[in-house]
């Protein structure tokens, strides 16, 4: 697989010269093999709600020397030029909307967007512009943002209440008081 760095590209103009929105979905490919690290087993926020079962499997030596092949190396080399890509892109003015494919085994629904957006802040993205990309601008992009993506009157009110300021730093989102849907507050 060939990786393709974008500056004064073709495409970047296009992109530019359209309304687009990108999807950036890389990042979260690249992080499915970057999970099985310690980093993620020792963070408690990705212990609290984790499957222990699947966690357990990709302790398996099978597993972790798939972790190890050349396929999950090229994944690991490709993130720095994905996030150096997202942020000319950003950067020139593209619409960027956090994308994910988590749900299914082994990728971490709730803790690899969080890890995507950590990663989008360490790429030099800001918070604020990667609060927008996970909401109005998700949700504008999938065509749905007249009931979502923003809190206003006359939308569903899905909202997560923080203790700390993701202004300040996006990592703050980690700190969970309480999370509702439909304006219904969660157990």
């Amino acid at each position: 697989m060939a990786s393709f760095k974008l500056h004064e590209s073709n495409l970047l103009y296009l992109m530019l010269t359209r309304i687009c929105t990108l999807f950036f979905l890389l990042i979260l490919a690249a992080t499915t093999f970057l999970s099985c690290s310690t980093e993620s087993a020792d963070d408690p926020f990705f212990l609290t709600h984790a499957d222990t079962l699947v966690i357990n499997q990709l302790q398996h030596p099978d597993v972790q020397e798939y972790f190890k092949s050349e396929s999950a190396e090229y994944y690991r080399n490709a993130l720095p030029l994905a996030l150096e890509n997202m942020m000319t892109l950003y950067n020139s003015g593209v619409k960027i909307a956090m994308g994910t494919d988590s749900g299914p085994p082994a990728r971490f629904q709730g803790y690899f967007e969080h890890m995507e957006m950590e990663m989008m802040q360490d790429a030099g993205m800001d918070p604020l512009g990667i609060l927008g990309s996970a909401t109005r601008l998700a949700a504008q992009c999938m065509g749905i943002d007249n009931h979502l993506g923003t809190l206003e009157p006359g939308k569903k009110a899905d909202f997560v209440v923080i203790s700390d300021n993701p202004l300040e730093d996006i990592r703050n989102l980690r700190s969970i008081e309480s999370v509702y849907i439909g304006a219904n507050r969660l157990p």
